[in-house]
């Protein structure tokens, strides 16, 4: 959403210049962890960030694998809303994947529309989808009938590439 705002802004090319010379000029003080983030060693040794997203990755992959067997079961209502972080840590997924004791197992699914299958089926998923779709169209139409360059209009066009970021970062 910063991205579309800014190459949609009339100033955009200074915008882009002195957003790099921040980044550039800021770099040195950022904490070691997040450059090493950016930064790549030639050594085996994997960083703590490394580590983390390579068990995050592989733990969200067993989300995916756990709901799919929820899925065929409980195709059209689904399980119960919101019940994938009390059904999960029961699974055999859960005590492989995430040997902890049953307090840390708390986990949900990462994904609002896989948690929203597996909850209220394919009848709530389609429900929140049009939700979705319904909100968005209504604010771009706003969008296309105010003035462009008026209060207005850029509220309208900022609520709708939020409706977009909300859509897309809620796969994750």
């Amino acid at each position: 959403v910063f991205s579309i705002i800014i190459l949609r802004h009339p100033k955009r090319v200074q915008l882009i210049i002195a957003a790099v010379l921040i980044l550039i000029l800021s770099f040195p003080f950022w904490p070691e962890e997040v450059r090493s983030r950016y930064i790549s060693s030639d050594t085996d040794f994997k960083n703590t960030y490394q580590e983390s997203a390579s068990n995050s990755t592989e733990n969200r992959a067993g989300y995916i694998k756990f709901a799919s067997t929820l899925i065929p079961d409980h195709l059209f209502l689904g399980t119960g809303y919101r019940t994938f972080s009390r059904i999960y840590p029961e699974s055999e997924e859960a005590f492989y994947a995430n040997p902890f004791d049953s307090k840390l197992r708390y986990r949900v699914a990462h994904n609002v529309y896989l948690e929203t299958l597996v909850g209220t089926g394919i009848i709530g998923l389609l429900s929140f989808l049009a939700m979705l779709f319904v909100a968005w169209r209504a604010l771009y139409h706003a969008g296309k009938m105010l003035e462009p360059d008026s209060v207005a209009w850029g509220a309208a066009r900022a609520h709708e590439y939020s409706m977009i970021a909300f859509a897309i970062s809620s796969i994750f």
